[in-house]
């Protein structure tokens, strides 16, 4: 029979140590491998999907701009528009205070055309009336009252104390008087 050996208790297994090591390593490779595979699938270090997202998020941001300059026309036109009513409304608004002048002056010129008549009309009468009283008082003698130097005869006949004139009962004209004498 063979004999112990007396000293090598305390021996090491490594086959634990070898098992957790490869695994070690086949995870490690793993991961580069997965990783390469992530390299080779992106594009200047971005993935497809990465880059399809940012050209959608640039077509957006272009069509926002595109969307804002219309948006600004728009404002630009409705304040234009918005103007031109409030021009429109101003020149409504002074065309019907002119049509309602017009109507006002229509009816005044209407008023002061029968106005005119009756003024005409007026003034035709009083014509009349004026050329009958010229005719009266050319149909009257055109001594109606006495001449000055006449009365200044009589008042010095009665200063110097004439006293032929009776005194009258009723006032009485200087034609009166000059009948007396």
């Amino acid at each position: 029979m063979a004999k112990q050996r007396q000293g090598r208790h305390d021996e090491i297994m490594l086959i634990p140590f070898l098992d957790i090591l490869c695994s070690l390593i086949g995870v490690l490779i793993l991961i580069i491998v997965v990783l390469c595979a992530a390299q080779l699938q992106r594009v200047k270090g971005r993935t497809k999907e990465d880059v399809q997202t940012a050209q959608r998020y640039q077509t957006l941001q272009l069509q926002i701009k595109a969307e804002e300059q219309a948006a600004a026309e728009l404002r630009k036109k409705v304040a234009e528009l918005e103007r031109l009513q409030q021009d429109r409304d101003a020149k409504l608004k002074d065309q019907a205070e002119k049509q309602q002048k017009l109507a006002e002056l229509r009816k005044r010129l209407e008023l002061s055309a029968g106005s005119a008549r009756e003024n005409k009309q007026k003034a035709a009468a009083l014509q009349k009336q004026v050329e009958d009283l010229l005719a009266q008082l050319a149909a009257l003698p055109r001594s109606n009252h006495p001449p000055r130097n006449w009365i200044d005869v009589l008042k010095e006949a009665e200063s110097e104390g004439a006293g032929c004139l009776p005194k009258p009962a009723a006032p009485c004209s200087g034609w009166d008087l000059l009948d007396l004498v």
